[in-house]
């Protein structure tokens, strides 16, 4: 599966429409929760999907829900698998079915389900039912839609699909294999020399950040609390607000797939990568800010899905793994005893081993220790 977004130029009238469905998306996955909620309070079992789904055929024959008629019958369908598929996934880390929130319209993101048997494809538009012909900004793929979807992200519409590809075979090096170490100073160094900068140091990005820096600052000048409505200025800002913020994510999110792709593409027997304890970083003041810009998470999840895709191997080295001390050449491991009582710390970029003197680099040393690990674990 590979997915795809394409941004969406609706008229007036048809972002109307648009809204519309993403509201009756929202009503019905509320609805969904309440009413399992209020079943278990009652039964103490779980209300089925099918019985959810089943609900909102019966609520449109009500005068006060004859609304429903006029938006797509798929929408509240969905919505009842969506909620569905969101209390399992509760049960499956927490144990029970209450760890899931309610949709709020507030939200910056809105969106709704599309069927894609009743989606036909025009040139630089999309047929959809209920919604009329709609133009695109480029070319929809013609056929093998999946997972449909239209969003909105605050500043625009897009319409989000999937299509299945045939997936290649692994005709690369059978016995190579890669270690990656991830930081914050560089996005990625990687033991075959491959390097990947930390896209945020640009000065395109630092430029973007500066104006998003200014506009949250006119938003928060501008907003009167208590007031249900704004003043104009008020929005005028929040919008290019949000339009800087996803021309910056988009940056990021390209410098991304660039960096995974590189790496899928050299075909190896295994990559190796770190065991990072993010949740850890994010919560360190001092590290926060420069961990959620390099957005590692995305990164390690872009390169599973590929390497699934290409078969590769993608192995995670333990936490206790120490990669940055151990030197790459003959095992010794840093001691603050040997280096003055310095204890190891993120200054520390170069270092020089005590016991055959070789500096090292840490993130290169770091990674080609990843790569040793890895022949080592598969010889035990």
């Amino acid at each position: 599966m590979i997915g795809k977004t394409i941004k969406l130029l609706p008229t007036a009238e048809q972002e109307q429409l648009l809204w519309q469905h993403a509201g009756t998306n929202r009503f019905a996955y509320n609805r969904c929760k309440r009413m399992s909620e209020k079943y278990y309070e009652y039964t103490s079992k779980t209300l089925s999907q099918q019985t959810m789904q089943k609900h909102f055929t019966k609520l449109k024959k009500r005068p006060k829900y004859a609304w429903l008629n006029d938006m797509n019958a798929q929408v509240p369908k969905q919505s009842s698998k969506d909620f569905d598929r969101a209390r399992r996934n509760s049960f499956d880390k927490f144990g029970n079915g209450f760890h899931t929130n309610y949709k709020s319209r507030h939200n910056i993101n809105q969106g709704f389900y599309v069927d894609a048997t009743t989606m036909t494809v025009l040139t630089k538009s999309i047929k959809f039912q209920t919604l009329g012909t709609i133009k695109t900004t480029r070319q929809p793929n013609r056929d093998n839609h999946y997972n449909v979807r239209i969003i909105h992200d605050g500043a625009g519409w897009y319409v989000s699909y999937s299509i299945r590809v045939k997936k290649p075979t692994n005709t690369g090096n059978s016995t190579d294999v890669i270690g990656i170490d991830t930081g914050i100073k560089i996005l990625a160094i990687c033991s075959n020399g491959m390097i990947f900068e930390n896209i945020n140091k640009t000065y395109k990005v630092r430029k973007l950040e500066e104006r998003r820096i200014k506009y949250q600052r006119q938003m928060s000048k501008r907003y009167v609390k208590g007031e249900k409505k704004q003043s104009n200025n008020y929005y005028k800002a929040k919008n290019a607000h949000l339009k800087v913020c996803r021309k910056l994510r988009n940056i990021r999110n390209n410098h991304l797939h660039q960096a995974t792709a590189k790496l899928a593409k050299t075909k190896p027997q295994a990559i190796v990568i770190e065991s990072l304890k993010l949740a850890f970083m994010l919560k360190n003041k001092k590290l926060a800010k420069a961990t959620a810009g390099q957005k590692i998470g995305e990164f390690y999840r872009q390169l599973e899905y590929k390497c699934k895709y290409n078969s590769i191997e993608l192995i995670k080295a333990p936490q206790d793994y120490a990669s940055s001390k151990l030197c790459s050449h003959c095992g010794y491991k840093y001691n603050k005893a040997d280096y003055d009582n310095r204890p190891w710390s993120l200054t520390i970029r170069k270092w020089t081993c005590h016991n055959c003197k070789t500096t090292h680099d840490r993130d290169f040393n770091a990674s080609i220790n990843l790569k040793n690990w890895y022949k080592l674990a598969k010889t035990a």
